[in-house]
């Protein structure tokens, strides 16, 4: 079977749903391992368990997401590059978030443990420093589509939002 952008399945469907299936099993039961393990180094760390979330698991939540970005982009599939940030941010922003809510109430428990107003003020940096990252990086990237100078764009702003996130994580770190 042929996709749109040419790629030709080789394994039989069967295969790739059993893969599919099994990896998504390892992905939930690993979930709970990688938890106790962030928040126990973040708890021999001094960290909070905020933290935690900020650094240790966004870095591990999004390992696969980089590892098949890459592995895309060496393939020449942009398009499933752009396709899994966009659909991996909504997904979390909407289906992560509001399923959090619904199971946890407001904030996921968090504002019956230290009262709605901490609770806003604690993700204030990190929304504001996730909104300028995004406005810093969305914006001249849209502004250079299509031309010459996208590579360099690319290798300028990889860097930037790297460093934007370590900054921000600093910033949260010491809030």
């Amino acid at each position: 079977m042929k996709a749109p952008d040419g790629h030709t399945a080789s394994r039989p469907l069967w295969r790739d749903a059993t893969n599919a299936i099994v990896g998504f099993a390892m992905l939930a039961f690993g979930a709970d391992y990688f938890l106790s393990g962030a928040l126990n180094l973040a708890a021999q760390w001094g960290w909070s368990a905020g933290f935690a979330g900020y650094l240790i698991a966004a870095i591990g939540t999004s390992s696969p997401e980089l590892a098949t970005s890459i592995q895309a982009m060496r393939r020449g599939n942009v398009g499933v590059v752009f396709g899994n940030v966009l659909g991996s941010n909504t997904f979390n922003l909407l289906l992560v978030g509001s399923a959090v809510g619904f199971l946890g109430g407001p904030l996921g428990g968090a504002a019956d443990a230290m009262g709605p107003e901490m609770a806003i003020a604690n993700l204030s940096p990190q929304l504001w420093v996730n909104a300028a990252a995004t406005l810093a990086l969305l914006i001249p990237a849209m502004l250079m589509r299509g031309r010459a100078q996208w590579p360099i764009l690319c290798k300028v702003g990889g860097l930037l939002a790297i460093t934007v996130y370590a900054l921000s994580a600093w910033w949260v770190f010491s809030s």
